[in-house]
């Protein structure tokens, strides 16, 4: 009697022999790029909201950031401190420049 394979068991037996090394890899890397989106621009309205929060920043305190950068918009939340010198925001050893943030929110201080 024959025991069924079902298709992801059938697949998986031939992972190992992946003719393409590096295939997946750059599948993926083409899947990231064509993701890509363009840098929106604030409104007014925002981007004074944001100054204003950066500019009432003392010493460290927790904040929830949306920047860009290489074409996607990311996500992050932590301690976080402003180096107005080189206009960065330096969270979880992140360096942000100012002008690619997005979004800022103070989750407490």
């Amino acid at each position: 009697m024959r025991s069924k394979m079902s298709m992801n068991d059938r697949a998986r037996i031939f992972l190992p022999f992946d003719a393409m090394k590096g295939l997946q890899a750059a599948l993926r890397a083409a899947e990231f790029e064509n993701e890509s989106v363009l840098h929106h621009r604030l409104s007014d309205d925002e981007a004074r909201r944001i100054s204003a929060i950066l500019s009432n920043l003392d010493g460290n305190c927790r904040l929830f950031v949306k920047y860009f950068e290489d074409g996607h918009y990311y996500e992050c939340q932590g301690e976080a401190s402003l180096n107005a010198y080189e206009s960065l925001l330096e969270i979880n050893d992140k360096k942000i420049p100012l002008h690619d943030i997005y979004d800022l929110q103070v989750l407490d201080q």
